[in-house]
């Protein structure tokens, strides 16, 4: 009896794991492989779509900048991080963006 007491836990364990692991939609997925794989105007294209679905996706909104960065699209990265100044809500998302804007405002000058 307590095998599958333990089995059970186990199984619930697992289960609720697996979960958090598939949270993300498609848009996001997809735009994390293209990323990946450098082609940077898909990704750019599927994170537009999740911020338009989404639009208080902080994860987005960062990786929407980042990509901007490896695609070196100086003019488009300023513009969006002017554009998401104040939107991000998420603690740990904030930290990240100020250290975003002080590596670009580093490299700009």
């Amino acid at each position: 009896m307590k095998k599958y007491f333990v089995l059970l836990i186990l199984l619930i364990t697992g289960s609720i794991l697996m979960q958090s692991f598939q949270c993300q939609s498609v848009n996001m997925s997809t735009a994390k492989v293209k990323l990946k794989n450098q082609e940077f105007e898909e990704a750019i294209k599927y994170l537009k779509t999740e911020l338009k679905e989404n639009p208080g996706n902080d994860e987005a909104k960062l990786l929407l900048a980042d990509t901007y960065i490896a695609a070196d699209m100086d003019e488009e990265l300023i513009a969006h991080i002017q554009e998401i100044k104040g939107t991000i809500k998420d603690p740990k998302m904030v930290d990240r963006y100020n250290r975003l804007v002080s590596t670009v405002w580093t490299y700009a000058f």
